[in-house]
C-alpha cells in the first residue's frame, strides 16, 4: 500500500481480517473431513487488535476502529461474558 508516496503494510485491522479469513477456511476444510464433524458449520472466528503497553488508536481509521481495543477493554469484555455465563457468546465490541 502506498500513502503519500511512502509505502507502507496494511493496517493491522487488515492483517488480522486476512489471517481470519484462512483461519476460517482451514477450520471449515477440517471440519468437512471428518465424518462426526462432516455437517458441523465452522464456529465464528473473529479477529481483534488489542494494543498494549503505550499504543493508542491514533492513525486507526474511523471504519476500523470497532476492532481495535486497548488490553483493559479486551479483558473486560470477556470477565462481562464470563459472569453471565455465555463463554461462546459473539464479543462485543464498542467503536
Amino acid at each position: 500500500m502506498v500513502s503519500d508516496g511512502v509505502g507502507r503494510d496494511s493496517s493491522p485491522v487488515a492483517k488480522i481480517n486476512d489471517i481470519v479469513r484462512d483461519v476460517w477456511k482451514l477450520l471449515t476444510d477440517t471440519l468437512k473431513k471428518h465424518p462426526s464433524t462432516k455437517g458441523v458449520p465452522a464456529p465464528n472466528v473473529q479477529g481483534l487488535v488489542v494494543l498494549t503497553g503505550s499504543a493508542d488508536r491514533s492513525g486507526i481509521e474511523g471504519s476500523e476502529r470497532a476492532k481495535v481495543l486497548s488490553a483493559d477493554e479486551f479483558i473486560a469484555s470477556f470477565l462481562v461474558l464470563k459472569s453471565r455465563g455465555k463463554r461462546s457468546e459473539t464479543l462485543r465490541v464498542k467503536s
